[in-house]
């Protein structure tokens, strides 16, 4: 039900192989996280293509990092993750 997808930045957006993933699985009513390296351009049109590629599923808040950051991220990833509120969004057993 909870989807961590990662990826690096390719010229501004999510590589092909993920759209081609989210647009080959029915993920409707799954909640996608996304995560992501760049070099430059920070998520770009990354989130936009998420979405538009996975359109009835919900798109969280995501974590972008820059891969010469990624070595001192640990603070930042833990933030984010604890920001995730997970138990709330986790489906009960």
């Amino acid at each position: 039900d909870v989807i961590f997808l990662g990826y690096p930045i390719w010229w501004g957006d999510t590589p092909m192989a993920i759209l081609s993933f989210l647009e080959n699985y029915d993920l409707t009513g799954k909640i996608i996280i996304p995560f992501c390296t760049y070099g430059s351009s920070e998520f770009g049109g990354s989130l936009n293509s998420i979405r538009s590629a996975a359109p009835q599923s919900d798109i969280l808040d995501g974590f972008g990092i820059a891969g010469s950051q990624v070595s001192g991220a640990d603070r930042a990833l833990s933030d984010w993750l604890e920001g995730l509120q997970l138990p709330a969004i986790l489906p009960s057993p």
